[in-house]
């Protein structure tokens, strides 16, 4: 590996080389592109994972080599060094679509919703990790990661939609609400109520122009 100063970011790095945890992510906490951290120096660029890859096993066998997650949360900007490794570019790639990252058609296969999460996590105790990364479509190691907090924040701050929450999107969307309408009614935010709405299969028949002219009945939370 050349040298490349020791500037704030490959200082961190170097602190953070021997992180004694390999249960956890240890995620770069300065800027990233596409979800990797990165950072410049002396006019270069750099990944910080590659980075932390060559401090911890030296330099890559071979050009063709990637420094490759092992966790499959690469693009949540992680650099643990124990989820670091030297692969060929075909390992990656069987990596990443075992992990459910892998690209397809130019975007990643499946992303989470938030409620999506807080579905998961309502399934903890009801099905296997196994069962719900074949349900949600991503690996069991992002599945445990979700369930006890390490990835998507603590459990407390996402909350399912309840039954009665659906019945009343259904209900004010066939009434011709808009998703900030449809927000206010039910107290949450425009677009979590949007990307629920989407999941559904519904979507919102509302006209501004005669939003005005058109009085709304007012239906309480139930």
């Amino acid at each position: 590996m050349t040298a490349k100063g020791d500037g704030l970011c490959i200082q961190w790095l170097k602190e953070h080389s021997s992180y004694p945890r390999q249960d956890w992510c240890l995620i770069w906490p300065f800027s990233t592109a596409r979800g990797y951290g990165h950072f410049g120096h002396l006019g270069v660029s750099y990944y910080a994972h590659v980075y932390m890859c060559e401090l911890v096993h030296g330099p890559a066998p071979t050009d063709r080599h990637q420094a490759a997650h092992s966790c499959g949360m690469g693009h949540e900007s992680c650099v643990n060094p124990h989820h670091l490794s030297w692969k060929t570019p075909e390992e990656n790639q069987q990596d990443k679509r075992l992990h459910g990252t892998a690209q397809k058609h130019g975007r990643l296969r499946f992303k989470l919703s938030m409620e999506e999460v807080a579905h998961i996590r309502a399934l903890a105790g009801q099905k296997t990790h196994d069962e719900l990364a074949r349900l949600f479509g991503v690996s069991r190691r992002n599945i445990g990661a979700i369930i006890d907090g390490r990835s998507w924040g603590p459990t407390s701050s996402i909350v399912p939609f309840s039954q009665d929450e659906d019945d009343m999107i259904r209900t004010l969307t066939e009434k011709g609400y808009n998703y900030s309408e449809l927000g206010r009614a039910i107290g949450r935010s425009q677009g979590a109520v949007a990307r629920r709405a989407t999941k559904m299969g519904l979507k919102s028949n509302y006209d501004p122009l005669t939003y005005h002219l058109t009085p709304r009945p007012v239906i309480a939370k139930r």
